[in-house]
């Protein structure tokens, strides 16, 4: 019997290759999600609790949505922690990537309070060369109502390696990690 309603996941090689599959009235997805950089495995260091894995990964498949299907063929950022998360005032984590291709793209994880981001973690791959981030600092310039509209990044590579970047918000959601 076809699935009705619902979500499947399938891991087909471990850590690495994932097919995704989800079904409901107005969409349905079929999609792989192939690792295609090695991934930065944080180990219980803040923000992070019991460990967290970030993964640039290739999706490719298809969906249908309202009867079009849409191919789909972009890379997204596997992004998985585990362990307990404490309650109570947590800083300001700021998650912030780009990937032109496999062999170009980067990761900065800032945390902040009183508005000032430092690089705690992250990384960069440059012509196909993957190096963790080890310093640097995220400015956020906000209107009038706190509400974030463009940001610059700046930060070094273990290889010393130099990363600017700047973007414009152009859509807002606040993920809250934590009930309180």
């Amino acid at each position: 019997a076809a699935l009705l309603n619902g979500m499947t996941m399938r891991c087909t090689e471990p850590n690495r290759v994932f097919e995704l599959g989800y079904r409901s009235r107005e969409l349905d997805l079929a999609l792989r999600v192939e690792g295609v950089v090695k991934p930065l495995v944080s180990r219980g260091t803040p923000p992070f609790n019991k460990g967290h894995i970030d993964q640039i990964c290739r999706v490719t498949g298809e969906m249908t949505l309202h009867g079009e299907t849409i191919p789909v063929d972009c890379f997204a950022m596997r992004d998985r922690s585990w362990g307990l998360r404490e309650d109570g005032r947590q800083p300001q984590v700021g998650y912030s990537d780009a990937t032109q291709d496999a062999d170009n793209a980067w990761l900065a994880v800032t945390i902040g309070k009183d508005l000032d981001y430092r690089v705690s973690t992250g990384f960069m791959i440059r012509d196909g060369e993957w190096a963790e981030l080890v310093e640097g600092h995220r400015d956020v310039r906000r209107d009038e109502q706190g509400r974030p509209l463009s940001f610059t990044i700046e930060a070094t590579d273990r290889l010393g390696r130099s990363l600017e970047a700047e973007g414009k918000v152009h859509r807002r959601h606040v993920f809250s990690g934590y009930p309180s």
